[in-house]
């Protein structure tokens, strides 16, 4: 059973993206899609790990599947935080996790946050080695197209990362 919605996006993604599914080898379609339960949480375990084998980027630990449900599980359930988890994949191949969260904040204002927050050392996102900076930077942008909120708050992105790059201007 999956768990995720389908997000529309207004074009195809580029060529450029890993083209080939390992399981079957076959090409698939490129979907983004959006995690808000917890059993689509857990679904995501299997392609999250492969997801994070394949990175070549130091900085993914609290973007990490471990530390992102073990969190969710202890704390971000418990809180006033709606789960909101973005995936970009090729069939079953995940190519892009962004782990965030919806809380409610002071005077009704609705804040896009990291899943982990306020317990991370930094935000970011993963993404599979073989995707291009400008499909990373279009993952952020329609991320941020699909949200409705009034701020988001991405503190201490580490500097030089594809995630740094791809939030930029």
């Amino acid at each position: 059973m999956t768990v995720a919605k389908k997000v529309e996006t207004q074009e195809s993604w580029s060529a450029t993206l890993p083209q080939q599914t390992a399981d079957t080898g076959e090409k698939a379609a490129v979907e983004l899609s959006l995690v808000e339960s917890a059993e689509g949480f857990a679904e995501l375990a299997e392609g999250w790990l492969v997801l994070e084998a394949q990175l070549d980027e130091t900085f993914s630990y609290f973007q990490s599947f471990n530390w992102c449900y073990s969190w969710w599980q202890h704390i971000g359930e418990n809180a006033d935080a709606q789960l909101k988890i973005f995936v970009l994949r090729r069939g079953h191949n995940l190519l892009a996790v962004w782990p965030l969260q919806l809380t409610s904040l002071s005077f009704g204002v609705k804040a896009l946050t990291p899943l982990t927050y306020p317990h991370s050392e930094y935000s970011s996102a993963l993404f599979h080695k073989d995707l291009s900076e400008a499909d990373c930077k279009r993952f952020v942008d329609e991320v941020l197209e699909q949200v409705d909120c009034d701020l988001v708050t991405l503190a201490k992105i580490p500097s030089g990362t594809r995630f740094q790059k791809a939030s930029a201007g």
